[in-house]
C-alpha cells in the first residue's frame, strides 16, 4: 500500500520523453502542456497522500490484513522488551549517544529499536540489546504492547518529526501512560511534538551548543581564562 502512493503520480520521465518527442517533429509542442498540467497535478494529489500514508493505512489495516498468511515473517514477530525500563528508538548517531549514557547511568535496563537490520546487526555485534522494528509503521505497535511491559521512559531519536508525531500518538492510543521525550533539530519542530503529547523535546543543535560550553569550561583553566580578559 505504501509502494502503490509513492508511485501513484506519473513520472517526470514521461516529461522528458515528452520533450523529446516534440523536439523531433513526433508530438505538436501543445501536447507537453498538456503533460506537464498532467503530471503536475499527480504530484500536488500525491503529496498529502503520501503525507497522510501511514494514517490511511492505520484506517484500512484491519481490512487488508485479512489477505495476510498465517506463519509471520522474521522482521515480524512480536517484540518483547523484558525488564527494560528505557526504550530508544532510533539508533543513529544520536540515539546510539543517549543509549550508550543510558546504559552508562541505569545500567542494562536500556533497549534499542531501529528499522534497518544492518544498523541492528552492527549494534548486536557491539553487545547493544538492539531489536528491529520501525516506529513509524502501523504494524509495529500490533507487535508490542507498551502498556503492559516494564518501559517507564521512551526517547524518540527519529529524523523525521512526523515519524515522531505518528509514534507519540501510537504510544498514547496503545495506553501508554510513562514518560516521552524526543530530539529534534529546530525549536518549531518542538512546538509540534509538544502539542502531539511528547512531554519534553530536546532541540539538537541547542543542546549541542550547551554541551559545547560545558565541555570547554570543564576542561578549560578558569583562571587562565581571567587573565586572558576571556571572562568577566
Amino acid at each position: 500500500m505504501l509502494s502503490t502512493f509513492s508511485l501513484a503520480n506519473y513520472s517526470e520521465f514521461g516529461l522528458i520523453v515528452g520533450a523529446i518527442a516534440v523536439t523531433n517533429g513526433w508530438l505538436d509542442r501543445y501536447w507537453l502542456y498538456v503533460i506537464a498540467i498532467a503530471l503536475s497535478m499527480t504530484y500536488i494529489m500525491a503529496a498529502p497522500a503520501n503525507a497522510l500514508a501511514h494514517t490511511f493505512y492505520a484506517h484500512w489495516a484491519s481490512t487488508l490484513k485479512r489477505f495476510e498468511s498465517d506463519t509471520r515473517l522474521p522482521d515480524e514477530a512480536l517484540i518483547d522488551p523484558g525488564d527494560a525500563n528505557i526504550a530508544i528508538l532510533g539508533m543513529g548517531g544520536i540515539g546510539t549517544a543517549a543509549f550508550d549514557e543510558m546504559r552508562r547511568r541505569h545500567g542494562d535496563v536500556v533497549i534499542g529499536v531501529d528499522f534497518s537490520w544492518e544498523t541492528v546487526a552492527r549494534h548486536v555485534q557491539d553487545k547493544r540489546n538492539v531489536l528491529l522494528g520501525d516506529a513509524s509503521d502501523s504494524d509495529f505497535w500490533d507487535r508490542i504492547e507498551p502498556s503492559t511491559t516494564a518501559l517507564r521512559l521512551i526517547m524518540l531519536a527519529l529524523p523525521d518529526p512526523g515519524a515522531a508525531v505518528f509514534t507519540i500518538k501510537q504510544l498514547r492510543e496503545k495506553g501508554y501512560e510513562g514518560q516521552i521525550t524526543a530530539s529534534v533539530r529546530y525549536e518549531d519542530q518542538a512546538a509540534e511534538l509538544k502539542q502531539a503529547g511528547v512531554d519534553k523535546a530536546y532541540v539538537v543543535y541547542e543542546e549541542a551548543g550547551v554541551g559545547f560550553a560545558d565541555h570547554v569550561c570543564k576542561h578549560m583553566d578558569h583562571c587562565h581564562l581571567q587573565e586572558e580578559g576571556l571572562t568577566s
